[in-house]
């Protein structure tokens, strides 16, 4: 989804477009751009209007699946259906990579949406973003080594979601158990999941690139990371000791 014409993009370009991106408030935060500005340090021609258009797209086929039905159980369900389900049975066909789990592919928003694959929380990206399109209360969910996504039901409790296992619907006690996999105790804070604003969620997928970077020993790619990473937390102690230690290696 590129076209010949679209202008070349310098990192410089891009972190001023995602430091533009992430100064709205955070509830006004356009999650769907800011993940693919992101994913333009990869791809620096990307047309990051096309892959907003293709999300706009399975929203407006998730609703018309949905039809009247308002149940949140039922809605998370049929929205799982139709994100997760193969695309031999009329569904998109997105699903974790379980294979190649730290291919920097997996966190940039383009590539997912191509090869149907990513991990947790670029997952969670597209059923949020499809989902708030739709007008559904839907939001991240953030737990230690996992990502999931809540949908709001204040009548009959939280729906949570795993997209990186096929958008399934979890108990408390499946919760539970991934946590203490984990190696996080549960019990010692109120809430498991805690939910997960837009700027967090970008946060968080930096440091995974970021990571991912520096097992690769990509301390160029890495540092971009790390400077996108500034534009939310300027003040970030961590980051700004790495920024540091990578100028002196690039």
């Amino acid at each position: 989804m590129r076209a010949d014409t679209l202008e070349v993009m310098t990192f410089e370009d891009t972190r001023r477009e995602f430091a533009a991106a992430v100064s709205a408030p955070a509830d006004a935060i356009d999650l769907t751009d800011a993940a693919l500005i992101i994913a333009q340090t990869a791809y620096p021609e990307l047309d990051r209007a096309a892959y907003v258009r293709q999300i706009d797209v399975m929203a407006v086929e998730a609703a018309r699946r949905l039809g009247g039905e308002t149940a949140p159980f039922a809605v998370a369900n049929m929205l799982s259906e139709y994100l997760f389900d193969d695309e031999a049975h009329g569904g998109v066909g997105l699903r974790g990579n379980h294979d190649d789990y730290y291919d920097p592919r997996n966190s940039f928003l383009n590539d997912v949406l191509e090869r149907k694959l990513g991990i947790p929380i670029t997952l969670a990206v597209v059923y949020i973003e499809i989902g708030r399109r739709m007008g559904l209360p839907v939001e991240g969910a953030g737990m230690p080594g996992h990502f999931l996504v809540r949908y709001r039901d204040d009548d009959d409790g939280d729906v949570l979601i795993d997209p990186f296992h096929r958008g399934v619907i979890l108990e408390p006690d499946d919760v539970a158990q991934i946590a203490s996999a984990a190696g996080f105790d549960a019990s010692a804070v109120p809430e498991i999941a805690p939910a997960v604003t837009p700027p967090e969620i970008l946060a968080r997928m930096l440091n995974n690139l970021k990571q991912i970077y520096l097992n690769r020993q990509e301390y160029a790619r890495c540092l971009e990371m790390v400077e996108l990473a500034l534009c939310i937390e300027p003040r970030a102690a961590n980051d700004l000791r790495l920024a540091s230690e990578l100028r002196r290696l690039v």
